[in-house]
């Protein structure tokens, strides 16, 4: 019998895509929001649900056959359109092959200058960090609890500190610093039995939710950096604590979006079931589609006034209906599904 999936879980996911997209707009007002949550969503996620009890070995192979293939194949699909698109435009086939290729091997969400030039990779920096920090969380389940405290934070305070000095490869210091998420998961799916054994009351629980909630909004409000691509966290623990009930606040309003309006829920979810296409698709619309140019284009069309509210607005609706389309697309041909580990449709069942 399949494995049934929370579909709340999928809605999380597929709101903290939709925040990656938005993240990705450069706008100062959406970054302040989506920044403090989304990927530390994706890591409280990966830790509440990481598996113990399987032996290391298969479960590195497993984890690199999720994140490591679909990173390099979405790095290949890039190379090759980047190619074409040159062939179309009359320029040299092989612009910006080597740029494209050093940034697939050294696999950095920021781009260095020293010892020599390495161009950053982009969106699918994310993959190589969450696979080091699931790996290493899945290495120090086996230890003692104070000695795996003190792991954790030894190598998050060692990947905070030597990012901004010098840049390791394949995103080890963001993976470093994404442990600490991934360890904040696993702990608080370790006490849940006994939290619900407390059995709290509805007012206690109202007044954490309103706690948290206001510690995000303060997060939000006073917000300076908070950079997981180069384990920037900010001010430190004030952030990652209000970064934590962010992500908390964005659960339990996935839990109301699936008692609601299906259509809503249904979309979200789809995106979360398939984050990581999502990703890959978003990844290369992201750096070869000119949505200035087809902005022109549009307004030139309908005659409506530019407006960045307008540009903003234009763009998302671009991006989602593309990427969603994409991802129909791809979605029906059985090895992209095999690759993505989609498998058959019955992993689409919600308990």
């Amino acid at each position: 019998m399949a494995r049934q999936r929370l579909k709340y879980v999928d809605v999380a996911r597929g709101i903290a895509m939709i925040a990656i997209v938005l993240g990705h707009l450069e706008c100062d007002a959406l970054n302040r929001v989506v920044y403090t949550f989304h990927l530390p969503l994706f890591y409280l996620i990966s830790g509440w649900f990481l598996d113990a009890r399987s032996d290391l070995g298969p479960f590195v192979r497993k984890k690199a056959r999720q994140l490591l293939l679909p990173y390099y194949f979405t790095c290949l699909a890039y190379i090759l359109a980047t190619v074409a698109m040159n062939l179309i435009h009359r320029v040299p086939w092989h612009a910006e092959l080597g740029d494209n290729l050093l940034a697939t091997l050294f696999g950095s969400g920021a781009s260095y200058e020293v010892p020599f030039h390495i161009p950053r990779i982009g969106a699918l920096w994310f993959l190589w960090a969450l696979f080091w920090a699931i790996v290493m969380m899945k290495l120090l389940t086996k230890a003692k609890g104070a000695v795996r405290l003190i792991a954790v934070a030894v190598i998050f305070g060692l990947s905070v500190w030597s990012e901004p000095r010098f840049g390791l490869p394949l995103s080890l210091q963001p993976g470093g610093c994404a442990l600490l998420f991934v360890y904040v998961g696993w702990l608080l799916r370790r006490a849940q039995p006994r939290l619900e054994a407390l059995r709290i009351p509805a007012w206690a629980k109202a007044a954490g939710v309103a706690l948290a909630l206001g510690l995000w909004l303060w997060f939000i409000l006073t917000f300076k950096s908070f950079w997981l691509v180069t384990a920037d966290v900010g001010r430190g623990a004030p952030d990652i604590l209000a970064s934590c009930c962010g992500c908390l606040i964005v659960v339990l309003l996935s839990r109301l979006i699936c008692r609601g309006p299906r259509p809503l829920s249904g979309a979200l979810a789809f995106y979360g079931r398939h984050s990581l296409l999502f990703l890959s698709v978003h990844f290369i619309e992201l750096r070869r589609l000119a949505y200035t140019k087809l902005y022109g284009k549009l307004l030139a069309l309908s005659g409506l006034a530019d407006t960045p509210a307008l540009f903003v607005v234009w763009r998302v609706a671009a991006k989602l209906t593309l990427i969603t389309a994409a991802m129909l697309i791809l979605l029906r041909i059985p090895c992209i599904r095999r690759l993505y580990g989609y498998g058959d449709r019955s992993e689409a069942r919600y308990g």
